[in-house]
């Protein structure tokens, strides 16, 4: 976690100060669905969940089909006569395209951390083209954004592999319960708290709505 989110915000960091100030360009017309924001906002949610959801199905597929091809085990024999991990080697290849189907993978072969945090930073193709469907017009070069998502997930993995001397003790990120939970154990105090502080961040944020979509006027700018 620490290796992700620092390297995200040592990019952000060093990226900050290097575009130049662009005047606010016009707001695109969005195709309405319907009269309804209620009905247009649910209607496209729910159009791009299905395409993210078939695209990680599509990926899916792919992958199992690698496998069944025996794909999978070449480029693991392969990267393992070059000296690395018997896990790793077998994990990379999903890594690189599906991230939910690579954790699986790794999780079972035994890859080791630094890996795993490379390909959170990464994301994998198969988020890159997520990302992409969710523009008309994507805003940066893609070959861009992709470069950007490998420094991410190359600065994770070194993060993780620098930082992991520190935390030599593994800890169970999650478990069976054998008993029932307690109202304290199920809702702490302080994690209540926090989130209502965050859900009133998210309220407070600068984008007010009203219930039927119309942005109210700002204090002082009377419409």
């Amino acid at each position: 976690l620490l290796s992700v989110t620092l390297s995200g915000l040592f990019l952000g960091i060093c990226t900050r100060f290097r575009g130049n100030a662009q005047p606010p360009q016009k707001k695109q017309n969005i195709e309405k669905i319907s009269d309804s924001p209620f009905v247009s906002s649910v209607m496209g949610a729910g159009r791009s969940m299905a395409a993210m959801c078939a695209l990680v199905i599509g990926f899916s597929v792919f992958l199992q089909f690698l496998e069944d091809l025996g794909v999978l085990r070449s480029v693991a024999r392969f990267l393992l006569l070059r000296g690395f991990h018997p896990g790793n080697g077998l994990s990379l290849l999903p890594f690189l395209t599906e991230i939910t189907a690579g954790c699986r993978t790794g999780a079972i072969a035994g890859a080791s951390l630094p890996l795993f945090a490379f390909a959170l930073g990464w994301g994998g193709i198969c988020v890159h083209l997520q990302v992409f469907s969710l523009f008309r017009d994507f805003p940066l070069s893609r070959w861009i954004f992709r470069l950007f998502r490998f420094l991410h997930g190359l600065l994770s993995g070194i993060l993780c592999w620098v930082l992991l001397p520190f935390f030599p003790q593994a800890e169970a990120a999650s478990s069976q319960w054998s008993s029932q939970l307690s109202a304290a154990a199920s809702a702490p105090i302080p994690a209540v708290i926090v989130l209502f502080v965050l859900l009133l961040v998210m309220a407070l944020d600068g984008s007010r709505f009203t219930l039927f979509g119309r942005k109210k006027s700002p204090v002082g700018h009377d419409a």
